[in-house]
């Protein structure tokens, strides 16, 4: 599950990490009974990285049998528990002996969304306005056990929810990244060669690169993305080889992500933070401990045949500069989540769907976490770059043969 600054600002999930379309009905039968909408997907410990606050969005929903539900859409107070509501702590758990200990970390405060910076809500069936999320600023732990405890204050309802967050394994300070979840091929040390030039065809041959990772534990679900960065500068037309002209480059980055919500082998099951303790936490039970996607050459050219300008017209050229990978994970709660969903629209076209995937209690959505890890500084092979300025996907893209690092 950039699993990236996830966006909790749709009423149900909709992750740029994980971008699936999003159904935003939920069928919630009874009178004014008290059910909870709950998403969030928090980053327990950044990598190399400033702190991000963490976002949770709670909302509520109930059937009223007197007011038409597209009416009740559109007011605030239907949609949002009030400012004092609720009260929202998260915890670690931990056991000690036969007894479970729960420290709080931290309570997290209720703010309308477009004052942290977010997009305001889309205009249409609920509300746009205001936008309330609940916000925490706490470094959080990893492979820990976590509860996150929404009480309502007026009712004394509450509503716990139990995710187990990610474990990379230890630090990596030398390549800034984690033993147990990092990206292992392709290597480095050599340029990634998506294309050769064959003599006995006299044509290009496209070839499959390979991208492996290791997986952490707890984490079901990944995107595969890559920031390609080139630069483009002018050049003088009216001299012999288009010199450049200083001064004008620009270091630009394209953001691929050919992999999205790519499952990891394995199976998920109810555990409890002990063998007698209450099965409270979904666990991932891994396969392998690793995961594999393969990019075919054609489809990279093609991408930067679709996200990038002609400059046969004009005096801009490019030159690549290199290439950075980065795998986005997720917990088994949004893998359980998704792959429910489309099981759901497979049961004729979502027109009968099963009960949705939720781990929050009496209500809708879910609680997990997240972590992403990079590998940067990769370069592309000669006959790649060859490629970009004669070939016939990306000839009239501007490219040089050469790279601009």
């Amino acid at each position: 599950m950039y699993l990236k600054r996830w966006s909790v600002l749709a009423l149900l999930l909709c992750f740029g990490l994980l971008n699936n379309s999003c159904d935003n009905e939920v069928d919630v039968v009874g009178d004014w009974k008290e059910v909870p909408i709950v998403y969030g997907v928090i980053n327990p410990l950044p990598l190399f990285s400033p702190m991000e606050p963490h976002y949770i969005r709670i909302e509520k929903a109930f059937l009223d049998p007197r007011t038409d539900a597209f009416q009740i859409a559109q007011r605030a107070d239907s949609l949002y528990y009030g400012p004092f509501d609720l009260e929202v702590i998260l915890y670690e758990q931990t056991q000690q002996g036969s007894q479970i200990i729960n420290t709080p970390l931290d309570t997290f405060e209720r703010v309308n969304a477009t004052d942290e910076g977010f997009a305001d809500r889309e205009e249409g069936i609920f509300a746009a306005s205001p936008n309330y999320i609940y916000k925490s600023d706490a470094v959080l732990p990893v492979g820990r056990y976590l509860m996150l405890k929404v009480k309502n204050l007026a009712t004394g309802k509450e509503y716990d929810i139990y995710t187990k967050s990610i474990q990379p394994g230890s630090r990596d300070f030398t390549d800034s990244t984690f033993n147990e979840f990092r990206v292992t091929t392709p290597s480095t040390s050599l340029g990634i060669k998506w294309a050769n030039y064959d003599q006995g065809s006299q044509d290009w041959i496209f070839r499959d690169i390979r991208f492996n990772w290791a997986t952490p534990s707890d984490a079901a679900i990944y995107d595969l993305s890559l920031d390609i960065h080139y630069y483009e500068f002018e050049v003088d037309q009216s001299q012999t080889g288009e010199p450049e002209i200083p001064g004008t480059r620009v270091r630009k980055t394209l953001k691929w992500t050919p992999f999205r919500s790519v499952l990891a082998s394995g199976t998920s099951a109810p555990r409890g933070l002990c063998n007698l303790c209450p099965q409270t936490y979904e666990r991932f039970i891994e396969g392998d401990g690793t995961v594999a996607q393969e990019i075919n050459g054609e489809s990279f050219f093609r991408y930067l045949a679709n996200n990038l300008s002609s400059t046969t017209d004009n005096n801009i050229r490019r030159c690549f500069s290199e290439l950075d990978i980065r795998v986005d994970a997720a917990g088994v709660e949004l893998a359980n989540y998704l792959k429910a969903n489309a099981a759901n629209q497979s049961l004729v076209g979502g027109l009968f769907p099963a009960e949705p995937y939720t781990n929050v209690p009496d209500g809708y959505g879910i609680f997990t976490t997240k972590m992403f890890t990079t590998r940067k500084g990769y370069e592309l092979d000669d006959e790649v770059l060859e490629y970009l300025k004669f070939g016939e996907i990306t000839r009239n893209l501007g490219f040089r043969d050469y790279s601009c690092n």
